[in-house]
């Protein structure tokens, strides 16, 4: 492959620009690498300017390589097609570079694809009549085992105001006796000592309102120690007589917490019994994850008071950690502090339900995995029992292993399946629960709990006195903390786990879709084009959510629509531009040689004109006028340019007529093909019509001559057929179209053999074959030709057959 070299283009405004761009890109880069790591301050300061700037010397280096491409002449290739692939793969580069380093500016938006693939692929909520009462469906991607007891805005009300009293907590135990409900969970911090002695206040209270009438009757007021016990730790006591209960706490979030904090007796105490539930480490794999600093975002846990922790079935942590801009859509499911890893509320729950030990039953490791495993071979029903025919396997999807195996990231974050928006699972009001225990004629079936894990926390309660714990969700952006919570526990329990594609699957696509558009585009029309990237965007877009609601995969959906829309504005914009270029090169190189007809083909087919030639069939066109040299010195300068203009003119007229292409004038020689650059079938047939008609013509003339007195002239003529290399020869600078080979010059030599033969037009044997039923000649002899060992018969070219073709055949010169 020839490399031609344009040094035109490196001084090019456009290619200085480039430079430009591309250096500062560069000295940002090296800035990147120099600048002392901690320096904080100066870091923060450069890091925008940085980002900025990278982001217009990314497009700069682009077109650095563009100016490269222009300086190598495209490596000899195609232009249009070259230039097609390497801006949609630049185009796709760019992209996957701001993703990675500025995800701010693409995130959102696919975050938006992500949403609407949960909102598509949903259940219908349907609903059915009870008695006199409209009821929901369960839906069947809701596992029955989750409910709700929502401390909603009447809950609240009937408290008077939120934080209320720990006894009516206490309450809502009480009336779940009996019932069989699986665990209890408080998504409550139970952070005051003197709140776990609800009873002793109670006690004070009634003291306070019976002193004035005791001290009148002149009895003092006095408290056994007996009394104290008995009216003390009355939560924590009645959590111990549940025997099913569990709660959650914060894990604090502060970079910059004083340390000394870990030294006071109180938390220490607390963490002393949170140590209790935290999941050992001969069950965690070692691995560069749990040893990364960077990965420990929490600074300490705060969980509960010891009385509290001591009564619980397990302790688990509540955050919520996420980091999209549109919505929550991971929970964590491990927390790593100090390198040790402390279950959250979902997993500590979904031991509970499967009834193994969070610190016996759980192996992690971050970056992969939480395995649940020795879960018992069991069958369960939920509610009120109508017989064995209800119960089923305690795992939604059973294995031989009896293990569920959670993916999670480095982080220990698990994706969640959201299966609905809010109020997706079913809800109980936690004053209607609590207030059981005080009712005579009870008005709810505590047996409806069986096996169930009942959720406690607040929920789209309103008012001033209330606590707001809300999240983002793909369904909604006001979503209740504690159905992010349910969502996470029903994605383990159904087993039912969302992927997130790797990057470098996610980059894929989009290089996948840009070597699609950079073929596509350079080779058809503008309209084809934007069908098939419609019908391939609308496949994608069925395949990304059918793929995610049918195997719970997720790969870039909206992203690459946007990136296709950049790649068909550049390439579309680069071919317009240089199509218009190609019109201008073709009609300014061709308009004067060939029929405007060619020349309309050409500019429908510019590829043909690249640099460089290909391997043809055509017929080649010498003619030349008997006796210039005499007849030159018989004439003056002036007539003499005068005669040569009309015999040129005339003639090369007649070729352009019959769809020739004037190759060159030399002298009074003229050279002319036919069978390219387009092509053209019946390209010997056409050279014979011009050649009869060019005598004819030329008759004219020479009465016309005669007349002014000028010498009469006469011509030869000589075609061959065969292959031959037609194309752009020469260099970027200077290229003209021309043909080369044996074909051509055995033309030449035909038309001087006419001197030899006393003829006018002789044809070779090889053009004879193909019009000899369509012409009318004779042959001449077998001529031995140089550099040719075989002999060549060459043929008087007389007439041709049907004479109307000199009429029908030959087309309007502009």
């Amino acid at each position: 492959m020839a490399i031609n070299f344009d040094t035109s283009i490196l001084k090019k405004r456009i290619a200085i620009i480039f430079y430009a761009v591309s250096a500062l890109g560069l000295a940002c880069i090296i800035g990147i690498w120099v600048t002392p790591k901690d320096n904080l301050r100066l870091n923060v300061i450069l890091h925008e300017t940085y980002n900025i700037v990278l982001i217009f010397a990314t497009i700069g280096f682009i077109g650095l390589v563009y100016v490269l491409l222009n300086f190598l002449n495209f490596f000899g290739l195609d232009r249009n097609k070259l230039m097609g692939m390497y801006l949609s793969l630049s185009i796709a580069g760019w992209f996957c570079f701001i993703y990675q380093r500025y995800d701010f500016m693409l995130k959102p938006l696919e975050e938006y694809g992500i949403n609407l693939r949960f909102q598509m692929a949903a259940e219908t909520q349907k609903f059915s009549q009870v008695g006199g009462q409209i009821v929901k469906i369960p839906l069947k991607s809701l596992h029955p085992a989750i409910q709700i007891v929502g401390i909603e805005t009447e809950t609240v009300q009937a408290y008077g105001g939120y934080p209320f009293s720990w006894k009516h907590y206490a309450d809502e135990l009480k009336s779940l006796k009996n019932s069989g409900v699986n665990t209890v969970m408080f998504d409550v911090f139970f952070m005051d000592e003197f709140k776990d002695n609800y009873g002793i206040l109670h006690t004070v209270e009634s003291l306070r309102d019976s002193a004035p009438k005791m001290l009148a009757q002149g009895r003092g007021i006095n408290i056994s120690p007996m009394e104290l016990r008995a009216h003390s730790a009355r939560w924590s006591d009645e959590i111990k007589k549940s025997g099913n209960v569990v709660v959650d706490y914060g894990m604090e979030v502060d970079p910059n917490f004083d340390p000394a904090i870990l030294q006071d007796p109180d938390l220490k105490a607390r963490i002393q019994e949170l140590n209790h539930f935290r999941i050992p480490d001969q069950n965690i794999e070692q691995n560069s994850y749990l040893k990364d600093p960077n990965l420990e975002w929490i600074s300490y846990p705060y969980p509960p008071i010891p009385a509290v922790s001591r009564a619980t079935k397990g302790l688990g942590a509540a955050n919520v950690k996420y980091e999209g801009t549109s919505a929550n859509y991971v929970m964590p499911m491990v927390f790593k502090w100090q390198n040790r890893l402390y279950p959250s509320i979902s997993l500590l729950l979904a031991c509970r339900y499967f009834g193994v030990d969070v610190t016996k039953d759980v192996e992690v490791k971050l970056g992969s995995y939480v395995k649940i495993k020795n879960i018992p071979n069991k069958k369960v029903s939920f509610g009120i029992s109508f017989g064995p025919d209800q119960e089923k396997d305690i795992m939604t999807k059973p294995n031989k292993d009896r293990a569920i195996v959670i993916p999670i990231d480095s982080q220990g974050m698990m994706a969640i399946n959201f299966i609905g928006g809010p109020y997706t699972f079913p809800s109980v009001k936690m004053v209607e629960l609590a207030e059981q225990v005080n009712l005579k004629d009870k008005t709810l079936n505590v047996e409806e709990y069986r096996n169930k894990i009942l959720l406690t926390a607040m929920y789209y309660a309103t008012g001033s006195a209330t606590t707001r714990d809300m999240h983002p969700s793909p369904f909604s952006q006001v979503t209740a903390g504690i159905e992010h919570h349910a969502s996470a526990l029903n994605t383990i329990l159904m087993q039912d786990f969302i992927t997130y594609a790797p990057m470098w699957m996610n980059f894929l696509i989009l290089f996948a879709f840009a070597v699609l558009l950079g073929y596509l585009i350079p080779r058809t029309n503008i309209g084809i084009t934007l069908v098939v990237v419609g019908v391939t965007a609308g496949i994608f877009l069925i395949e990304a959510i059918l793929v995610f609601k049918y195997m719970k995969y997720v790969h870039f959906m909206l992203v690459p629509y946007l990136e296709m829309v950049v790649i068909l504005i550049a390439v579309i914009g680069y071919k317009v531009l240089t199509e218009e270029e190609n019109v201008k090169y073709i009609r300014n190189t061709f308009s004067k040689f060939v029929s405007k007809d060619i020349v309309n083909e050409l500019l429908a087919n510019p590829e043909s004109l690249k640099l460089g030639g290909e391997k043809k069939d055509l017929t080649v066109f010498f003619s030349d006028i008997r006796g210039f040299t005499t007849m030159s010195e018989s004439l003056s300068p002036e007539d003499l340019v005068q005669l040569l203009n009309e015999y040129l003119s005339t003639m090369t007229n007649l070729v352009i007529a019959y769809k020739g292409t004037i190759d060159k004038y030399m002298g009074d020689a003229i050279m002319a093909f036919w069978g390219a650059p387009v092509k053209n079938d019946d390209h010997a047939y056409y050279a014979c019509l011009t050649a009869i008609k060019q005598l004819e013509e030329l008759k004219i003339l020479q009465d016309k001559w005669a007349a002014n007195g000028w010498p009469v002239i006469d011509i030869g003529i000589g075609l061959n057929t065969g292959f031959a290399v037609a194309g752009n020869m020469g260099s970027s600078h200077r290229m003209d179209y021309t043909v080369m080979g044996d074909t051509i010059n055995l033309g030449s030599r035909l038309e001087g053999t006419n001197k030899q033969y006393g003829t006018r037009i002789i044809i070779s044997q090889f053009t004879y074959e193909k019009v000899k039923d369509r012409i009318y000649a004779r042959e001449l002899d077998d001529i031995r030709v140089k550099g040719k060992n075989e002999p060549v018969r060459i043929y008087e070219l007389i007439d041709v057959i049907n004479r109307e073709d000199l009429d029908n055949l030959r087309v309007a010169v502009d």
